[in-house]
């Protein structure tokens, strides 16, 4: 068991990672001095966003649909005693349904519906944000997650999730990267998100073909 702060988590491969970047950057500490009705982590692999969040939040939302990391997630839950986080087995996408997702052998962090690692896959049930508002019957969302491994890239084309980002997310946080030349790059998802969002960037890795960036803001008034 991982012990960090008040926080427990279970071992697992890369969990050491993921504990650092939320709880040793300083980039996340002003997000953990406010109050927040409801976070949607999408993304949530382990939950190590999810539960440091969630001494903060009434309700956090982990999107998750792998079943490992399912798995990993509720046990974190558990010791953590965050009861406030409730699992959401789904994918976040452009549609509602289910889609292949792609397995990442070597991080499980980095299981994608976009990119295909070679390995194996498996069949996960989507849905879209404004679904998951409307099923959850969320008036709005205070702090919106997104780490989703590629799939940002979809998003940032549909209508629908970029207007649902400009009326019903009040802060938003997360990770974005490019692995691959024939994205766009990061630069033109951080422009949609800058004409909704005073946005905070940081640069993780060398800027050049495989480069990730840490982002938070509040919604433009």
């Amino acid at each position: 068991m991982l012990e960090i702060e008040n926080f427990r988590f279970e071992e697992s491969r890369f969990a050491e990672a993921v504990i650092k970047e939320v709880f040793e950057e300083d980039f996340y500490d002003s997000l953990g001095k406010q109050r927040y009705q409801t976070v949607v982590d999408l993304g949530a692999g382990p939950g190590v966003f999810s539960i440091f969040i969630s001494k903060h939040a009434e309700k956090v939302l982990a999107v998750e649909p792998q079943k490992e990391n399912l798995e990993i997630l509720k046990g974190n839950i558990l010791v953590n005693k965050a009861e406030n986080v409730k699992i959401v087995p789904y994918a976040i996408s452009t549609k509602n349904g289910t889609s292949k997702l792609f397995l990442c052998e070597e991080n499980p962090t980095m299981h994608s519906l976009v990119y295909d690692f070679g390995n194996s896959s498996l069949e996960v049930k989507t849905l879209t944000l404004p679904t998951l508002i409307s099923r959850y019957r969320l008036k709005e969302i205070d702090l919106l997650a997104l780490d989703v491994e590629g799939t940002e890239f979809e998003l940032f084309k549909d209508e629908k999730f970029l207007s649902t980002l400009r009326n019903k997310v009040r802060n938003i946080t997360g990770e974005l990267h490019k692995f691959f030349e024939r994205e766009p790059g990061i630069e033109k998802l951080l422009e949609e998100l800058q004409d909704i969002f005073n946005l905070e960037v940081r640069q993780i890795g060398a800027k050049g073909e495989l480069y990730s960036v840490l982002f938070k803001g509040r919604r433009r008034t």
